[in-house]
């Protein structure tokens, strides 16, 4: 049953005040902002009942106020204040009912300054119905699909009107209670909501607050607060460029830097092998070319045993450069798992010579011990002296740092989508 859209304006049939009429004909019933009385818009604004002593709720917003959301005039026709309790904790919040002579009812929603935009689902989902009962026996977190996408389970709230105002396309009552089941997706939230008069799916979308406050004419509108966990993820206007120009970049880098760190023996390295019988032993080091890496390698052919081998580096006016040890080791076996090996038997020192000339190497064979078996440790050390090395490691690093920017550009709408999700009531536990 529809009444007349004619009708622009009405005096409350309770108290006489001067109502605007300004919800279309699919309005049910009229609250009195002046004396709480609903009046039954379908019998001649008929008085209901009364809502005595209300508190309004704060809200930017008032009955009447027009402005467009989502690219459609609404006018704001009534006003609900809504608390949800649980444990010692409360939360209120407002909405409002909004109508367009076009695309019909809504509500607008006013949150810590935050607004959302909801109206009924009629969309297809699977499954049809998702209930507390549901959630509670569910061992992973529900999941649900529908055309526009996937959606996983949020939260279950449970919330009551406290106060009433203005025009509605249903009867709401005073600490009448509903139970929503609600799903989040990548740019909505769907829920399913249960009352006492009724079940419907409903879809929430984020507003973006700003605009809209200004859209309504709102003077001084409240700054939103908190996150906000209906914002879908945003990209930047460049983001997609600079992830895979990124990725491109390390990927080139790094490729350069094995090339230069894997280049091949040069005439110029010496590839030596002593007895451990013939240590000590000191080696003409000849550096061509200063201020360019230099390499010594050392080496031992331990097997189950290890050995701690002593490198003394002099230059060619006999002054100490440093003198440092180095622990090569090498262990195998096998066990329930199968075949197992670790360690290894070469260790790298890499120093800057400042000037040319023959340096002095020393090496020497401070300590070695077996494990779990007989005999000698070792049987030679090797010796490995390289100059003039080209150095990829700075290659590496530029590479590593692209491919964490990159990665940080491919991966923000997942840091995005965890962090809405830890705002849910949710528990793997």
């Amino acid at each position: 049953m529809t009444r007349s859209t004619d009708i622009k304006s009405i005096n409350c049939t309770s108290c006489g005040a001067g109502l605007d009429v300004l919800g279309g004909g699919r309005v049910k019933v009229m609250v009195c902002g002046y004396c709480g009385s609903e009046l039954d818009a379908q019998d001649n604004f008929a008085v209901l009942r009364k809502f005595a002593d209300l508190k309004r709720p704060n809200s930017p917003f008032s009955i009447g106020m027009s402005g467009v959301i989502d690219g459609v005039s609404f006018t704001v026709i009534g006003t609900l204040g809504m608390t949800e309790r649980w444990q010692r904790r409360i939360w209120t919040w407002v909405e409002h009912q909004v109508f367009s002579p076009t695309h019909g009812y809504a509500y607008l929603t006013v949150e810590d300054g935050k607004l959302s935009f909801t109206r009924r689902y009629r969309g297809m989902t699977r499954p049809a119905w998702i209930s507390s009962t549901t959630v509670e026996m569910s061992e992973s977190r529900p999941r649900m699909g529908t055309p526009e996408g996937t959606y996983s389970y949020f939260e279950t709230s449970t919330a009551e009107i406290s106060f009433v105002e203005g025009e509605f396309n249903w009867r709401p009552e005073i600490g009448a209670r509903t139970t929503s089941v609600s799903m989040l997706g990548s740019n909505a939230m769907l829920h399913f909501s249960r009352s006492a008069a009724e079940e419907e799916v409903l879809r929430t979308q984020y507003l973006p607050a700003a605009e809209v406050y200004a859209s309504f004419g709102v003077v001084d509108p409240p700054r939103p607060t908190g996150f906000n966990i209906l914002k879908p993820f945003s990209p930047g206007r460049h983001q997609r460029f600079f992830a895979v120009s990124s990725i491109a970049f390390a990927v080139v880098a790094l490729v350069m830097s094995f090339a230069v760190t894997g280049s091949p023996d040069r005439e110029s390295d010496q590839n030596l092998t002593f007895n451990i019988k013939d240590l000590p032993q000191e080696i003409p080091f000849e550096i061509t070319e200063k201020d360019r890496l230099a390499v010594i390698q050392v080496g031992a052919d331990v097997d189950n045993s290890w050995a701690y081998v002593g490198v003394y580096v002099a230059d060619p006016e006999d002054v100490p450069v440093f003198e440092v040890g180095r622990t090569v080791e090498r262990y195998s076996g096998r066990d329930k798992d199968g075949a197992w090996s670790e360690g290894r038997s070469t260790s790298v020192l890499r120093f800057i010579p400042r000037q040319t000339g023959t340096y002095q190497v020393e090496v020497n064979l401070e300590e070695a011990e077996t494990w779990e078996r007989e005999g000698d440790p070792l049987g030679n050390v090797t010796l490995r002296l390289q100059q003039d090395v080209p150095n990829g490691r700075w290659l590496l690093g530029v590479g590593l740092v692209f491919a964490l920017f990159g990665s940080y550009h491919l991966l923000r709408p997942m840091f995005h989508q965890s962090r809405r999700m830890r705002q849910s009531d949710w528990s793997d536990d």
